[in-house]
């Protein structure tokens, strides 16, 4: 349940959908001595520091990360289980989609300034399909470079050339739950383990 408003309002859904049922994927893995991976995400963090590595201290500021925390603590009660905490997964949604179908459409894209590291979902799909392989346990982060949501948003406006406007704001009023500022992961762990490049912004791969 990764709409981060909607678990702010409905957290006994998000509880059940993204922590609750972790628990008893693990259970049904250790039972088959299966191994498990665990998509997470940089909401866990506050985002007050950015460029978060695996062993930083979380403390989200939404529920939408802290049933992701709870998750992941399920997760790593299991020895064999891989954590990969990610940001900002794009595809046929996500902000980049948002912000393309916005200009291309004459609008105003409304712009958080606040950082963090977005990958493609084919890009995140390679990436554990080499981790599956790999079968290493604890935690890695797997995400693209660090990047506003600003700047993001003028690269798509001036790659696609693309008419409307792009506004970069503190806030956006029409959310509920709080955004950590700088959410940005380090992956350098995962650049020195993997063979591919999954971090490269592929904007390409929007459309």
């Amino acid at each position: 349940m990764t709409d981060v408003d909607k678990c702010e309002i409905e957290k006994d859904k998000a509880y059940k959908i993204n922590s609750q049922a972790v628990k008893h994927i693990v259970r049904a893995g250790r039972v088959v001595d299966s191994y498990v991976i665990h998509i997470s995400t940089d909401y866990v963090f506050d985002g007050n520091k950015g460029n978060y590595k695996e062993d930083n201290i979380p403390n989200p500021i939404n529920y939408y990360g802290l049933s992701k925390l709870l998750g992941e603590i399920f997760a790593s009660s299991y020895d064999e289980s891989l954590i990969i905490r990610t940001s900002g997964v794009f595809r046929n949604k996500g902000f980049p989609i948002y912000v393309y179908k916005t200009l291309k459409e004459g609008k105003t894209v409304l712009a958080f300034k606040g950082y963090y590291s977005p990958i493609s979902a084919r890009k995140l799909a390679l990436a554990i399909d080499e981790l599956l392989d790999l079968r290493k346990t604890g935690i890695i982060h797997v995400a693209g470079e660090r990047i506003s949501r600003y700047e993001l948003a003028i690269k798509i406006k001036e790659k696609f050339n693309l008419p409307g406007e792009v506004k970069e704001v503190d806030e956006i009023k029409s959310w509920i739950a709080k955004r950590p500022y700088d959410s940005s992961l380090d992956i350098s762990k995962a650049r020195k383990l993997l063979t591919i490049d999954f971090y490269t912004l592929d904007l390409e791969g929007m459309i």
